[in-house]
C-alpha cells in the first residue's frame, strides 16, 4: 500500500513538472514572438546616416567580391572601427540582394540575446527571475531602438549574452574545449564590434582571478592569445591608413557618466520624452538597477572567499559573474577622454536586466524564509498565491510600461524617417531607368555630405552600374554642373537648389519627386 501511494505521488509530481515545463516554454515563445515583432515591424524605415551608408557600401562590396576591407568606418575618436560587423552584414546582403536585410540581421541577433538571457536566468537565477527578465528585456525601449539599426555596436548584445552565459558555464565547472572556443569567439565578436567593449577585459580578468581554481590556465592563455591575434590584421591596416590615436583636444574626465548612462539604458531616458507618471517609472527602474548592483556586490563580498577556495554553488557563482560584468567596465570608464554615448554600453544587455531579475528572485527567497515560519497555518496555504499575484502584477506593470514606451518611440522614429531614405530602392530604380533610356553617364547626389563617406546615401553607388560617374554635393551648397549631361538625385528640401534645377532643364528635375 505504501509503495503504491509513493508511486502515485511520483506520478502526479511528474505531471506537474511536465505542465510547468510546457507553460514556461509557451511563455518564452510568446516573449520571443513579441520581441521579434517589435524589432522587425516596418524595418524598412531603419535609420540611415553616413555611418550606416559607409557600412552598407563596404558590405555590398564584400558581397559582390570587389574588395575585402580590414577596417570599417571612421569613429568619432579618430580611428577606424574593426571590420567584423561589415562582414556579418555582407552575408544577408549576399543572400537577398536587399539593403534592409542587414537591419533584419541586427534584429534577429538581438532577439537571440533575449532567448540566451532567459536560459541564463532560468538555469542560474531561478524560475521567477526568468519571468522578470522576460518582462524587463523583451520590450526594453532602448533595446528595441538599437535592434533596428545597421551599425557597428548594435550587434554587441548577442555576443555579450553568449559570452556571459559561457563564462558562467565555465566557472561553474564545465571545462570542455567547445566552451573555451565559444568564449573566445564571443569576446572577439564584442571587441571587434566596438572597441569600448575592451573595457570588459577588467571584468573577465577579475572573474578569472577569483575563480582561478576552476580555470585551466593554459587554455585561458591560448584563448586570449587567439583574441589578441585576431586584432593583428586590424592593427596593421589601422596604422597604415589612419593614425592610431585618441583625441588630444579633449581633457581627461573623471565622473559618474557611465553609471548615469547605464541607468538611461534601463529607463529609456534620452530616447523617450518622459512626462509626469512616466518619470516616476523611470526613477523606479533606475533605483531598481542600483539596488541590484549593490545587492550583487554584497553577495560577492559574502561568497568571494568561497569562490577563491572553489567551494561555491552555481547560483552564487552566477551572481558574482554578473556583478563583475556590470561594475568592471563602468568603473573603468569613469576615467575617460572621449564623450561617452549610449551605444558604448550595449555590453550591459542583457546583464543589467539579469541583475535586476536576480534581486527579485533573492528578495522572494528571503521573504519566504522570514515570513513563512511566522505565519498561521491557514495563511501559509494562501501565501504562495499572494506571492505569485504580486509577482504577476509587477511583471504586468513593467511589461505594459515597456510596451507603451516602445510603441511611442517607434511611432516617433517612423514619423521622422526621411521619405527619400524610406524609398531609396525606388529612387535607384528610377535612376536606372533614366540611365538606360537616355544614356546619361553622370549622377549628382545632393544630400547631407560632400562625398560617399559623409553622405547618408553614400551606399547608393553600390546599387548602380559601376561605369556610372557619381558625385556628391552637400545640399544647400549650390549645384555641381558636369561637362556632360547629368541626372540629379535630390535627397532633401532646399528651395534655392530646387529653383536652380527647375531652370536647368527637365532632366535635372526629373528626380526631385523621388
Amino acid at each position: 500500500m505504501a509503495k503504491n501511494c509513493c508511486q502515485r505521488k511520483h506520478y502526479w509530481f511528474l505531471i506537474r513538472e511536465q505542465k510547468r515545463y510546457i507553460w514556461e516554454k509557451l511563455v518564452l515563445l510568446v516573449a520571443l514572438g513579441i520581441a521579434t515583432y517589435f524589432r522587425l515591424v516596418r524595418i524598412d524605415t531603419t535609420w540611415m546616416s553616413p555611418d550606416q551608408s559607409t557600412l552598407l557600401s563596404l558590405a555590398m562590396d564584400i558581397a559582390s567580391g570587389e574588395r575585402f576591407p580590414l577596417v570599417a568606418n571612421q569613429s568619432s575618436a579618430g580611428f577606424a572601427h574593426p571590420a567584423l560587423p561589415v562582414y556579418l552584414y555582407a552575408f544577408p546582403i549576399l543572400l537577398t540582394h536587399q539593403v534592409v536585410s542587414a537591419a533584419v540581421l541586427t534584429a534577429l541577433l538581438n532577439v537571440l540575446s533575449v532567448g540566451i538571457g532567459y536560459l541564463y536566468a532560468r538555469r542560474y537565477l531561478g524560475q521567477s527571475a526568468s519571468l522578470v527578465f522576460l518582462a524587463l528585456y523583451t520590450l526594453s525601449p532602448w533595446s528595441v531602438h538599437f535592434s533596428r539599426l545597421i551599425w557597428n555596436p548594435v550587434i554587441i548584445p548577442f555576443f555579450a549574452a553568449l559570452a556571459l552565459c559561457l563564462l558562467t558555464v565555465l566557472v561553474t565547472g564545465d571545462q570542455r574545449f567547445v566552451v573555451w572556443v565559444g568564449i573566445a569567439l564571443a569576446l572577439i565578436g564584442m571587441f571587434h564590434s566596438h572597441l569600448v567593449s575592451l573595457s570588459l577585459i577588467i571584468a573577465v580578468g577579475a572573474i578569472g582571478l577569483l575563480f582561478h581554481r576552476r580555470i585551466r590556465i593554459w587554455w585561458a592563455a591560448i584563448a586570449f592569445l587567439f583574441i589578441a591575434l585576431s586584432f593583428a590584421p586590424y592593427v596593421e591596416a589601422q596604422t597604415a591608413s589612419f593614425p592610431l590615436r585618441v583625441p588630444t583636444g579633449e581633457p581627461v574626465q573623471v565622473n559618474i557618466a557611465p553609471f548615469l548612462i547605464a541607468g538611461d539604458l534601463i529607463s529609456a531616458r534620452g530616447l523617450f520624452l518622459a512626462v509626469e507618471g512616466w518619470k516616476t517609472a523611470e526613477i523606479l527602474l533606475r533605483g531598481w538597477l542600483w539596488i541590484s548592483i549593490i545587492w550583487l556586490g554584497l553577495i560577492t563580498l559574502r561568497y568571494g572567499r568561497k569562490a577563491w577556495e572553489n567551494s561555491i554553488s552555481a547560483p552564487q557563482s552566477s551572481r558574482i559573474v554578473l556583478f563583475f560584468w556590470i561594475i568592471g567596465p563602468l568603473v573603468a570608464l569613469t576615467y575617460h577622454r572621449h564623450y561617452l554615448q549610449h551605444h558604448y554600453f550595449l555590453f550591459l544587455y542583457p546583464a543589467a536586466y539579469l541583475a535586476m531579475a536576480a534581486l527579485v528572485e533573492d528578495l522572494g527567497v528571503c521573504l519566504d524564509k522570514f515570513l513563512l515560519p511566522r505565519l498561521p497555518t491557514k495563511t501559509r496555504q494562501i501565501y504562495p498565491i499572494i506571492g505569485k499575484s504580486v509577482l504577476m502584477l509587477l511583471l504586468g506593470v513593467v511589461s505594459f510600461w515597456s510596451f507603451l514606451v516602445s510603441r511611442s518611440t517607434l511611432r516617433q522614429e517612423w514619423a521622422q524617417t526621411c521619405l527619400q531614405e524610406r524609398h531609396v530602392r525606388a529612387a535607384v530604380e528610377v535612376i536606372r531607368d533614366n540611365i538606360e533610356q537616355l544614356q546619361i553617364p553622370n549622377l549628382v547626389v545632393l544630400s547631407d555630405g560632400i562625398d560617399a563617406l559623409s553622405s547618408t546615401f553614400g551606399f547608393i553607388s553600390a546599387l548602380l552600374p559601376s561605369d556610372l560617374s557619381i558625385r556628391f554635393v552637400r545640399i544647400g551648397n549650390g549645384i555641381l554642373v558636369p561637362r556632360a549631361p547629368a541626372l540629379y538625385f535630390v535627397a532633401g528640401r532646399d528651395e534655392p537648389t530646387e529653383a536652380l534645377l527647375s531652370q536647368a532643364g527637365r532632366l535635372l528635375s526629373v528626380l526631385e519627386l523621388v
